[in-house]
């Protein structure tokens, strides 16, 4: 069985307090049409801080010789920000005209996240990976909590084992317009790998003035800095011994 030495303690689950006591800008009443910049089409116009949640659980999909064939995402978004995605592609709806609408945005949220490696950053021994594809692509909607559910599964370009290698990955807005972090400390499943791998996990630690900075981002209404997300990603590191 996987075991797991964290760098740090996992955020216990539920929706994140703002740093320092800083209180979030509230959403503006535009802020729909912001849903596309969120899409990655136009990150460079996003205010950071952040100003929704995402929270995520990750598995490993492996083959039936213990190798590793992709990583399978399932992120929760929060109700708010749900709502607002829902109203903008016309899923709030029932029946047929909410489906129609729920397979409108995920296929508008993958084609604008491709480009982008699916907001997910994924190193093996260290070096940059690429992905090979996406799959088992689904969006529904959870009416008891009013979340929207979106899961898929990203490919590796070929299967891998892992035996005396290490990866890494990362999920992350690049703008840190939204928050992304593993729902518990149960939130990453590693399928069929051995007792010999291990799971560790290193949480964000951004120095106090980056936080505050972010903050008063959406008080100024400057830009935010280029890869500012990346600084507050958790980052998963599975190594199996030789």
């Amino acid at each position: 069985m996987t075991h797991r030495v964290p760098f740090r303690e996992v955020r216990a689950p539920g929706r994140r307090s703002s740093p320092s006591g800083l209180t979030p800008a509230p959403f503006p009443v535009w802020l729909p049409a912001m849903v596309l910049v969120w899409l990655l089409l136009a990150p460079a116009m996003v205010a950071a801080h952040p100003h929704a949640w995402i929270d995520l659980r990750t598995q490993l999909v492996t083959d039936g010789n213990g190798r590793v064939e992709g990583l399978r995402q399932h992120w929760e978004i929060d109700p708010f920000y749900s709502l607002m995605l829902m109203e903008e592609f016309g899923s709030a709806g029932d029946g047929s005209e909410r489906e129609d609408g729920l397979q409108h945005l995920a296929e508008t949220m993958l084609g604008n996240m491709a480009e982008f490696d699916y907001m997910t950053r994924l190193t093996l021994d260290g070096d940059r990976a690429a992905w090979g594809g996406v799959t088992d692509v689904q969006l529904t909607v959870n009416d008891a909590t009013d979340s929207l559910h979106f899961r898929f599964t990203l490919l590796f370009t070929e299967p891998l084992d892992l035996d005396g290698r290490e990866i890494e990955y990362a999920v992350y807005d690049p703008t840190y317009y939204i928050e992304v972090l593993h729902a518990d400390a149960d939130a990453i499943e590693t399928g069929a790998l051995g007792a010999e791998c291990s799971v560790r996990i290193r949480e964000p630690d951004p120095p106090d003035s980056l936080v505050e900075r972010m903050a008063r981002i959406d008080r100024s209404g400057s830009p935010t800095e280029e890869g500012v997300g990346e600084r507050f990603a958790q980052r998963v590191r599975i190594g199996c011994g030789a």
